[in-house]
């Protein structure tokens, strides 16, 4: 059939003849790619459902439910960066793009374009927490900010939390898989002992989130660390001709393995706390890395943390910390013994 067929006022069709009627669920649509923190990048393939299925939780969540401006420092060919300019089209938001912003251009936006929501990443979010930005910038348009990228210590969002005692703190975590995340946190948290930023909530509707043993693959009851696997319509369809990781990935139940370490509490609030591939074997011990630099951030000459492990030819690995102190401490000596001295104890 030509297009000219089509003019006709007259002209019935039962069906658009130029799209296929296909399989949602299996039906590729957009291709992205992982970044490469865990070897080569690799082609995650969505489909219409994943897809569809991602977008319905954000917007049923509150993402870009309402026209206005937002920001997109992402890279645009990213999960997180492709997400928000699909999430534009569906909602009819506007972005104000960003080529590698410093924290400045992203707050001097906020100021001229009253933007609500603010995502951080690890280098802006330590600059905000420290230094004295509100000050600068009129932010009183802000209602929500979004940190990703990485565990964050306690005292650096609590540093923002005191500074804007109204906004919303929001712990962002999502994978290329599942385009962008099958779960968030719902605000306010009000249950005893847990700061609001600690979970990264609990899985959207149609999603499931599960903690396996390690070792065994055995599902794990409430507060025991082990993977996170996730389940549920967002999750990707396989990795571009790798027929042998999307197996390793993806199991015979459908659970896709994220390799991140975490626990979920007894109301289903899901806790990260470290990826697979940065544990460091000692003797008979596996150590969680992250534990320590967030232990180590407790001393208020620390500013930033990463700790490695060491190959050791008995031990399997030592620990080495590498610290960054903050600008205003100037004897490294001492403190390089008081952090010594602080980990002996414990």
């Amino acid at each position: 059939m030509k297009l000219n067929d089509l003019t006709g006022s007259e002209k019935k069709l039962d069906c658009i003849p130029y799209f296929a009627f296909r399989d949602l669920a299996k039906d590729p649509f957009i291709i992205l790619y992982t970044s490469g923190t865990c070897g080569q990048p690799k082609g995650v393939v969505h489909s219409n459902r994943s897809t569809l299925a991602s977008f319905a939780s954000l917007i049923g969540n509150g993402l870009g439910s309402s026209p206005g401006f937002s920001m997109l420092a992402y890279t645009i060919g990213h999960a997180s960066g492709s997400t928000h300019v699909l999430l534009a089209l569906l909602t009819g938001r506007s972005f104000a793009l960003f080529r590698d912003p410093t924290l400045d251009d992203l707050l001097q936006a906020v100021q001229e374009l009253r933007i609500a929501s603010l995502s951080l990443v690890p280098h802006h979010a330590i600059a905000f927490a420290n230094g004295e930005h509100e000050t600068k910038y009129d932010l009183t348009s802000l209602k929500v900010i979004v940190y990703t990228g990485t565990k964050y210590p306690r005292h650096l969002i609590e540093n923002i939390k005191n500074k804007f005692k109204d906004i919303i703190m929001v712990n962002g975590y999502g994978t290329t898989e599942c385009v962008g995340s099958i779960g968030a946190p719902q605000p306010p948290l009000v249950k005893p002992g847990v700061f609001e930023s600690d979970s990264i909530g609990t899985a959207y509707p149609g999603s499931e989130f599960k903690i396996v043993h390690l070792d065994s693959g055995k599902a794990l009851p409430p507060f025991h660390e082990g993977e996170i696997c996730m389940r549920g319509a967002p999750c990707f369809i396989a990795y571009l001709n790798r027929p042998e990781e999307t197996a390793e990935a993806i199991d015979h139940d459908g659970w896709y393995h994220s390799g991140d370490i975490g626990y979920v509490d007894e109301y289903g609030d899901c806790f990260v706390t470290d990826r697979i591939k940065e544990l460091i074997k000692f003797r008979h011990w596996t150590i969680i890395p992250a534990e320590i630099e967030l232990f180590l951030h407790s001393h208020k000459a620390v500013g930033a943390v990463c700790v490695i492990g060491v190959p050791h030819i008995i031990d399997g690995s030592h620990l080495r910390a590498y610290v960054e102190l903050r600008e205003y401490y100037s004897n490294t000596e001492a403190i390089e013994q008081e952090l010594i001295n602080l980990v002996a104890r414990k």
